[in-house]
C-alpha cells in the first residue's frame, strides 16, 4: 500500500485537472446556434437527444440532480428554444422531454466538437492494451464514486 506522500505528485495533478474541469463548466460556448450554451446545458440537451424523450425525472437520475433543479434546467432550455415538453398521454401527471430542431441542431454540433477536439485523448485511450484499459475503466469509476462521497457530504454535513 502506498503512503499519502508517495501519492502526493499524483494527487496533485489529479487536482489541477479537477480545477481546470471546473473553470471549462464556466465558460459559454455557441454550438451554431448564434447563443452561447454552458456545457451543463448543452450536456442535457444531448441527453434528451439521445434518449429521444425523457422525463425529468429521469434527466434527474442521469445527472445527479434533484427533480427541482432537473426540472429549472428544463424549463430554462424550452424557454430558449432548445426542448419541448408535452404531457405523457399514457401518464397524464408526467411531462415528456423531446428536442426541437434547434436542440438537435446544438447536439450535432456538440457531438461534432467532441470528435474533433477529444481525438487525441480517445486515440490514446484506443492504444491502451486490454489490462491498462481495464485499469483507467477502474479509475473512472472510482473518481466519479469519489465525487459521489463529496456530493453526499456537502448534502448532508452542516
Amino acid at each position: 500500500m502506498r503512503s499519502m506522500d508517495q501519492m502526493k505528485d499524483l494527487y496533485h495533478i489529479l487536482g489541477l485537472t479537477l480545477q481546470k474541469y471546473e473553470t471549462i463548466a464556466k465558460v459559454a460556448i455557441d454550438f451554431g446556434t448564434g447563443e452561447k450554451l454552458y456545457p451543463s446545458e448543452v450536456h442535457l440537451i444531448s441527453h434528451v437527444c439521445f434518449c429521444a424523450q425523457t422525463c425529468v425525472t429521469r434527466i434527474a437520475e442521469h445527472f445527479g440532480v434533484t427533480k427541482g433543479a432537473a426540472s429549472q434546467n428544463v424549463a430554462k432550455l424550452v424557454h430558449k428554444g432548445y426542448l419541448a415538453k408535452t404531457r405523457d398521454p399514457d401518464k397524464g401527471s408526467r411531462m415528456l422531454v423531446t428536442p426541437t430542431d434547434k436542440g438537435i441542431a446544438a447536439h450535432q454540433a456538440h457531438m461534432a466538437f467532441h470528435e474533433r477536439h477529444d481525438k487525441p485523448f480517445l486515440d490514446f485511450l484506443a492504444g491502451l492494451s486490454q489490462d491498462q484499459f481495464k485499469s483507467f475503466e477502474t479509475f473512472a469509476k472510482e473518481l466519479n464514486r469519489w465525487m459521489d462521497s463529496y456530493l453526499a457530504a456537502i448534502n448532508t454535513e452542516p
